[in-house]
């Protein structure tokens, strides 16, 4: 930084970058811990963190010789293939906004930052819409602009200090408004801007004080706050989840997208991210009950998580979620992460499905649910995904899934295994499955993982003796049907999935098949899996 010309160059930018990194990562617990408005995730640290460590590796990699919104540019589309949670969207968003307010310039001056915040600002509002004042981001980023709008003479320090001061206060107008809780989001945002801010006073000769004075007023505000926050760490999660997606399209206004979004969700985020040939590619968080169905077609790969639970913390150049999105399409994660509750422990139930419609029910029931699976290295990326300390059933629906299953789990080392053992259920189909699940729901085990290995292979075993799972018959529904129904004993129930290919006419089949027998109730699902409808009972 050359402070008598004050200016920025793409290398200041690199070490602002680096920084920051390190200052997020170090208050990565405090701002978990933070997090209690408007969702108790407990995770806008580790989101935060993840997203901006995107951004550092893509810095460390990018020449010093680019051009200031070159630079951004690229550090945007990093972050936007994978943002984590709606800070994620954020932060690729105002990446984005630098980008677009620098141009051509070669250098930025206390002018252009004043631009990018004006940027921010209009890029803000695009990715929230309506709801632009329901996020802390988007009200403190407006309050930047105007108090900047208000000085005649800036300088860089003038420019930061003042997004700083504002982002402080803010922040204390959030935990004040809100029983002592409040926008961790706005808490990341005033270490994001004491970074900047301590590089500009280093640089200036002055101490470099501001990151280490808002790390002292985040843990007088955590330790303010740790009675509310402790009582909302047991609060029962809610019914929604959060949905992180990529959608590409030539012409499609944001506008429309987030309408179309917003009719299945109660909080809609989207990014439009421009691509080196101008090809939009749009990055949406939304909260909903009903994630698939909230999601447009087609779509890129989704991670879902069940909001209210805190994921573990995935770092580093091979964090198995980003390398699942990043390498393959149409994949989907559902993340339902229980914490340990010694000494009973949540067995990591793993489903790999093929019916998109069966989705939510898994993730509902504490599973993590892979839908399309291709091949065994998808399969090791999502066990990854899952806690460690406990066994982990992985319960396949086809042969095929099970054959890459198996595969996965010989391939894991003794080192691998030695606090999370694998196990493979005998399953091979939609039903059996989501049976297999339900038994297993809100189930805990007590002891080492090996013990719960063993009770997991009796509930399996159990569950195995206890049910009937067959293909609709083609040739002689009557008499499969006579077979199954002769093994009911009081549950008067025949459940099938019904399959993508004939919908409308094997449901007719079975309803027909059916009408002979007045105390059978027919309780279908439709769980939109290529190949043959499965049908079955419970003994």
């Amino acid at each position: 930084m050359d402070t008598a010309r004050q200016k920025l160059e793409t290398k200041d930018l690199r070490e602002w970058c680096v920084r920051t990194g390190e200052v997020l990562n170090q208050a990565r617990d405090l701002l978990d811990d933070l997090n209690t408005f408007p969702v108790p995730n407990f995770n806008t640290g580790a989101n935060l963190g993840n997203s901006w460590a995107a951004a550092t590796r893509a810095a460390q990699a990018l020449s010093p010789s680019l051009r200031p919104a070159d630079f951004m540019g690229a550090l945007s589309r990093e972050v936007a293939k994978f943002p984590y949670g709606s800070v994620g969207i954020f932060l690729a968003s105002s990446f984005a906004a630098c980008a677009e307010a620098w141009g051509d310039a070669p250098v930025v001056r206390p002018a252009d930052l004043l631009m990018a915040i004006d940027a921010m600002d209009r890029a803000f509002k695009a990715v929230s819409g309506s709801d632009t004042w329901e996020f802390g981001l988007s009200r403190l980023i407006s309050t930047v602009s105007q108090q900047l709008s208000e000085l005649e003479l800036l300088t860089l320090s003038q420019v930061v200090d003042t997004a700083l001061v504002c982002a402080q206060e803010a922040t204390i107008d959030s935990a004040d408004a809100h029983g002592g809780v409040g926008d961790a989001g706005l808490a990341g945002a005033c270490l994001i801007f004491a970074s900047l801010a301590d590089l500009a006073a280093t640089a200036e000769g002055d101490a470099a004080t501001n990151v280490s004075t808002v790390q002292a007023m985040l843990r007088d505000w955590a330790n303010r706050s740790r009675i509310v926050a402790e009582s909302l760490r047991h609060t029962v999660p809610g019914g929604e989840f959060a949905a992180t997606f990529h959608f590409e399209s030539m012409d499609i206004p944001t506008g429309k997208l987030r309408d179309s979004l917003r009719a299945a969700s109660s909080e809609v985020l989207v990014c439009k991210i421009l691509d080196e040939i101008g090809v939009g590619r749009f990055v949406a968080h939304v909260h909903t009950p009903s994630p698939l169905a909230a999601l447009p077609y087609p779509h890129g790969a989704v991670l879902i998580q069940h909001l209210g639970l805190r994921p573990e913390a995935l770092e580093g150049d091979e964090d198995p979620l980003t390398k699942l999105t990043a390498d393959f399409d149409n994949v989907v994660v559902l993340s339902d992460f229980a914490a340990r509750q010694a000494p009973l422990v949540t067995p990591g139930l793993l489903v790999l499905s093929a019916a998109p419609a069966l989705v939510e029910t898994y993730a509902r029931a504490g599973a993590t649910v892979l839908l399309g699976t291709e091949n065994p290295e998808q399969i090791c990326w999502a066990w990854r995904s899952i806690p460690k300390g406990r066994a982990t059933l992985i319960i396949p629906t086809t042969p095929e899934a099970r054959e890459m299953a198996l595969t996965m789990r010989d391939s894991l080392d003794d080192t691998d295994c030695s606090d999370a053992p694998v196990m493979v259920a005998d399953t091979d189909d939609e039903l059996s499955a989501a049976w297999l699940v339900q038994s297993l729901q809100g189930k805990r085990f007590r002891g080492a993982a090996s013990e719960q290995l063993r009770d997991l292979e009796t509930t399996c075993r159990d569950l195995k003796a206890s049910i009937r799972v067959e293909p609709l018959s083609d040739h002689d529904l009557d008499t499969q049907i006579r077979d199954l129904v002769n093994d009911l004993g009081s549950n008067r129930e025949l459940h099938a999935v019904i399959s993508s290919e004939n919908v409308s006419t094997d449901r007719m089949k079975l309803q027909l098949a059916l009408a002979k027998y007045a105390d059978i109730e027919l309780v279908a699902y439709y769980g939109g899996q290529p190949g043959p409808t499965c049908i079955g009972v419970r003994f």
